[in-house]
């Protein structure tokens, strides 16, 4: 868990570091054609795991599929409910039957 803690922060790191560097950029007036083709350069080398955000799929694909098994959690109060409906089932049976003549008590 730690590891994957410590590769989402250091891509944030890196992200914010060729942000100050973009920013620190335009901030300048021009900057010459060798020290641009310089700078795209040293960019290229220092992200080892280059990621085209614009290639990424939707949001939707990504979490929309589940994965997990729905459990159900059957409660007490659920169990009681359910025990209660039965007893009294039963005993309308019964009193049916006995009322069609089908059982004599």
């Amino acid at each position: 868990m730690e590891e994957k803690k410590n590769i989402h922060h250091d891509q944030a790191k890196e992200l914010r570091e060729i942000l100050q560097e973009l920013q620190s950029n335009e901030s300048e007036e021009k900057v010459s054609s060798e020290s641009q083709e310089i700078y795209s350069e040293s960019i290229n080398s220092s992200t080892a795991n280059p990621m085209n955000i614009l290639n990424l799929p939707p949001r939707s694909e990504v979490h929309g599929i589940k994965k997990k098994r729905t459990r159900l959690k059957i409660r007490k109060p659920f169990i009681r409910l359910s025990m209660v409906a039965i007893c009294l089932l039963v005993v309308a049976l019964f009193i049916y039957l006995v009322d069609i003549g089908l059982v004599s008590f």
